[in-house]
């Protein structure tokens, strides 16, 4: 039996592992942090109320492809409520990926193979983009070679 609820409540801290060049660079968050998966309107990240501080290290170091050139640098904190008031949303997501996982849902389908969005659409994503980083808080990792998270607390920022 699982004790994690499927809803995800606006107090859940949420965890999106950072990678360069795709995400940071010279320890600067980037819009890109929060692009969906293409052909979806989905931006994978964890429940960190669940899966505690270093099982989202471990996770956020699976997307690590050193082959192409993709680093973990980090992880980026949010509260759902914090996602909420950007008018996306957050979802449970265990069935697609594990337990603790969870979806932003960005509500625009973004396509794949660089096709464009509509200008409108592209605009309100651009816009919340936006928003989100500015709510955002960045925790460098200072130990990446460990296997466990040895850096601050992740906490979500007060509302910026």
């Amino acid at each position: 039996m699982c004790d994690i609820p499927e809803k995800v409540s606006d107090e859940e801290v949420i965890v999106r592992g950072v990678c360069s060049p795709y995400h940071v660079k010279d320890g600067k968050i980037k819009r890109g942090l929060y692009d969906p998966t293409p052909d979806t309107d989905e931006i994978s990240v964890m429940r960190h109320n669940y899966m505690g501080s270093d099982a989202c290290k471990v996770k956020a170091k699976e997307l690590e492809d050193r082959a192409h050139n993709k680093i973990f640098e980090g992880l980026a904190v949010l509260s759902a409520l914090q996602i909420r008031s950007t008018h996306f949303d957050v979802k449970d997501s265990r069935d697609s990926a594990y337990l603790g996982h969870a979806d932003i849902k960005v509500g625009i389908i973004v396509p794949r193979g660089g096709e464009p969005l509509p200008p409108e659409q592209l605009q309100v994503l651009r816009d919340r983009q936006k928003m989100l980083l500015r709510l955002t808080n960045y925790f460098p990792d200072p130990d990446r070679q460990a296997t466990n998270w040895t850096g601050e607390k992740l906490i979500p920022k007060r509302d910026a």
